[in-house]
């Protein structure tokens, strides 16, 4: 009988067989042999890039924040497997003119309507600054970057007093600056309005810890409070670590202007009230 060309006969004597295989269908079992291997060999490959992508794209990084001696700002991050840690250094003038006597008396954490939004903006977190003080001074920022909007005002002017801005619901940078300050001196913490002329811009420092302490603590906080692996920025001055509160600029705790960045000489005023 006769199969796809080959031919099986019974032998004369006996129950064996003959197979008899041309040369052609030969051929053609090695081509199809040599293509089976090779989807093989493709499988093999394919299978091992994959699982290579895979353990390649889900490694998970940590980061050491350190802390220097000397006055600079310490950009730490929360993002994989680098330890990023970026220093500048700064000159501070406090309570200088011309921006002591424009500004000190302005931030006024005494103020009635500071004091009602500051109670409206940590009714979720109650309680004493000293044991829920990061929680309160998140929403603080929350509440000012949800409830003032921008207003350009050149920044020379002299900066509104915090109970203007409450009433517009709107201010520039230096007013809103002055405002977070206030409304965080009423709760209990501790602010001063950063003035830096260089790239014409205002906004709140304020302090979190001692230096020496761990500051990758805070840095994880803000991140988890937004939800999201965050590049934080702060300032080490007076023996403190000093967050930046950018309302107007940046877009959570720890973030301004880009072109605020970098060495640089600025002022800074503390309320005289």
């Amino acid at each position: 009988m006769i199969l796809n060309d080959i031919v099986v006969k019974p032998k004369k004597t006996g129950t064996e067989i003959e197979v008899v295989i041309p040369k052609s269908t030969w051929n053609d079992l090695k081509v199809l042999c040599v293509g089976l291997l090779l989807i093989f060999i493709f499988f093999v490959v394919f299978g091992g890039l994959i699982s290579y992508y895979r353990e390649t794209t889900t490694t998970t990084i940590s980061i050491t924040a350190t802390v220097p001696t000397t006055v600079v700002t310490i950009i730490a991050t929360t993002i994989p497997k680098s330890e990023t840690t970026t220093n500048y250094n700064f000159q501070f003038y406090e309570n200088q003119e011309p921006y002591y006597s424009a500004y000190c008396d302005k931030i006024n954490p005494y103020n009635l309507e500071v004091r009602q939004v500051a109670s409206e903006a940590i009714r979720q977190h109650p309680g004493s600054y000293s044991t829920v003080g990061i929680d309160q001074l998140l929403d603080i920022y929350d509440w000012v970057k949800s409830n003032i909007i921008y207003q350009n005002v050149p920044l020379a002017g002299i900066p509104y007093a915090p109970s203007e801005t409450l009433a517009t619901k709107s201010g520039d940078c230096k007013n809103q600056a002055v405002l977070i300050a206030s409304m965080i001196e009423n709760i209990g913490g501790t602010a001063k309005v950063v003035i830096d002329t260089t790239c014409k811009h205002a906004y709140t420092i304020v302090y979190f810890a001692s230096v020496g302490t761990d500051m990758q603590t805070y840095v994880n906080t803000i991140s988890l409070h937004y939800g999201a692996n965050l590049y934080v920025q702060w300032f080490i001055m007076n023996n403190g670590n000093w967050m930046i509160f950018d309302t107007a600029g940046g877009l959570y705790p720890g973030n301004t202007l880009p072109e605020c960045s970098g060495n640089r000489v600025m002022y800074t005023v503390t309320s005289c009230l």
